[in-house]
């Protein structure tokens, strides 16, 4: 699970990177709060219900996250919010929460906030699921950039496995 924690923060890290260049760039409050500040929001709330959970005991409710707003619109809130993230992130690589340890996570299946459908999991397969999601949600913002010539890594928003096949294909 450490590897795979090591990916969320350096993920997580990658995304603060981008949030002071598009500070730095002119691109202005428009573009972050309109296209780039959602997904963040999105990705940071993901975490946050996890870690929630994970303090508390809890079930992991994705779909009953906090929904603040203001991650979305304030750059500097993002990067605050992230860095909480990834501090809460770090208290996991203690023995307390090891991958193969039980947490259940429930999932709203249709719009009615009744409609949720609890299943089992481990803390490892949730970090796996909330690196793959951070990835996701890269690549969306990765298209935004590039849309406004904003440059990214070569790698921002691309899976591990996608990265490997490429360099295997560049050889």
């Amino acid at each position: 699970m450490t590897l795979a924690l090591s990916a969320c923060v350096q993920d997580l890290q990658d995304i603060q990177s981008l949030i002071e260049q598009i500070a730095c760039s002119g691109e202005g409050p428009v573009f972050f709060s309109t296209f780039i500040g959602p997904h963040i929001r999105h990705v940071i709330e993901h975490y946050a219900a996890f870690l929630d959970a994970a303090s508390s005991g809890a079930i992991v409710t994705y779909d009953k996250r906090e929904r603040n707003l203001a991650i979305s619109e304030h750059p500097q809130v993002a990067i605050e919010r992230i860095d909480w993230v990834i501090r809460e992130l770090m208290k996991l690589k203690t023995p307390r929460y090891s991958g193969d340890a039980a947490v259940a996570v429930e999932f709203q299946i249709t719009a009615n906030p009744e409609s949720g459908e609890r299943m089992g999991s481990t803390f490892a397969r949730e970090i796996h699921f909330l690196m793959h999601h951070t990835i996701h949600h890269c690549a969306m913002i990765r298209l935004h950039c590039q849309h406004r010539g904003i440059p990214t890594s070569d790698e921002f928003g691309k899976a591990p496995a996608t990265i490997g096949y490429e360099k295997l294909q560049s050889k």
